[in-house]
């Protein structure tokens, strides 16, 4: 009786056991996947309320397969002002451009600011708090893959100073050696020029508008820098360049076609032209 009354208790112990056993794999299981699904996530799909690629037609196929190579899903294209559309005049009429305008301004140059402001008011309106613009000659192989892509880009975006309200992740030109270190990520630019990939929160937004929206000597990304001396907005890049154009494939449509790489540091002492 004492043996029988044993063996039935060895048998529950068993099959309990076994039940704790069997949970414990259905749940590291379940674990395991979530943990792949969250990999195969581009981290700045989860960090940006809004992403935007401000893109003209005959690049928007590279831009897709770049965004597709990344893995971010969330993008939205922005159909560019084309500047043959538009002349001088047709802005002077409209009250965008001064009568006595920078023979630089060419209309590569405007139409590429107005295209960028365009987004920036769109922004305004929307329920986002804050956006990531891209322009459309990004050089793709940059990041081979989303896990490149998110190994290189997640430390910056941890990092990120709580009270941004101006990233630039491809700044160039910039006079670096004034530029002051913020962390081993970011840094506070002195003249962060290009705006191939930058994020604003709405203040920065409004600031550019107001004061960036008639043009008469400079572009756009100079008056920005403007700003940023001036510190009407907190401004921060990064410490390298995280996206860079592809100049070797692409040119330029503001007629810089003579430079492939814009470099990330320029020399202050050596290199003004405003």
């Amino acid at each position: 009786m004492n043996h029988s009354h044993l063996y039935y208790r060895l048998i529950f112990i068993c099959a309990f056991l076994i039940i704790i056993i069997s949970n414990s794999n259905e749940f590291y299981i379940k674990e395991s996947l979530t943990n792949s699904m969250f990999v195969r996530n581009n981290c700045i799909d989860n960090y940006f309320d809004k992403i935007v690629c401000i893109v003209m037609p005959n690049r928007k196929s590279h831009m897709q397969d770049t965004f597709r190579q990344w893995g971010i899903r969330k993008v939205e294209f922005f159909n560019a002002i084309d500047k043959s559309n538009y002349t001088h005049q047709n802005f002077i009429d409209q009250k965008i451009l001064s009568q006595n305008y920078n023979p630089y301004l060419n209309l590569g140059r405007i139409c590429c600011h107005l295209s960028a402001l365009t987004v920036y008011k769109n922004f305004l309106y929307s329920n986002a708090t804050n956006i990531l613009i891209f322009e459309d000659d990004l050089y793709k192989n940059e990041y081979k893959n989303i896990s490149e892509f998110n190994n290189q880009i997640q430390p910056y975006l941890e990092n990120i100073p709580h009270d941004w309200e101006y990233l630039n992740f491809g700044k160039c030109s910039d006079f670096c050696n004034l530029s002051i270190k913020k962390n081993n990520y970011w840094t506070i630019p002195a003249r962060p020029l290009c705006r191939t990939a930058i994020a604003l929160t709405k203040n920065a937004a409004k600031s550019i508008i107001k004061h960036t929206s008639f043009m008469q000597q400079k572009p756009g990304d100079v008056m920005i820098s403007d700003l940023i001396k001036n510190k009407m907005f907190i401004a921060y890049s990064s410490n390298t360049q995280l996206f860079k154009q592809d100049r070797q494939n692409f040119g330029s449509n503001l007629e810089n076609n003579n430079i492939t790489h814009l470099r990330m540091c320029r020399d202050e002492l050596l290199y003004k032209i405003f």
